[in-house]
């Protein structure tokens, strides 16, 4: 084996050994973007609710609880530091306001 090749083997282990890394890193990017996206959509849904209009806040609700629940599914598996427990309740959070607010927006004005 020529020294060239001896150290494109050595660096093709090496990256390899990284990928079980890279990919948790990914995870853990994926579930904290969801996350992200979902409490923003709670942000946008509470503001609709606070002007009255709730059909945009039932929809943002319903938005929130995707994003949020996404998160908690892209968790399966994957070891991370992020919060699931508070995830989950505002997954909750977002279904118990989104099943008041989708009431209110179905009675007539």
């Amino acid at each position: 084996m020529t020294t060239r090749s001896a150290i494109v083997s050595a660096a093709v282990a090496i990256a390899v050994s990284f990928l079980p890394l890279a990919a948790h890193a990914q995870d853990e990017a994926t579930i904290k973007k969801r996350a992200l996206a979902g409490y923003d959509h709670m942000i946008a849904a509470l503001e609709y609710e606070k002007e009255g209009k709730y059909h945009d806040a039932c929809r943002y609700y319903t938005y929130a609880r995707d994003e949020l629940s996404g998160a908690i599914l892209a968790s399966a598996g994957v070891r991370t530091t992020i919060d699931l427990q508070e995830i989950q309740s505002q997954v909750d959070e977002a279904m118990a306001r989104a099943r008041a607010v989708c009431g209110k927006a179905d009675e007539p004005s």
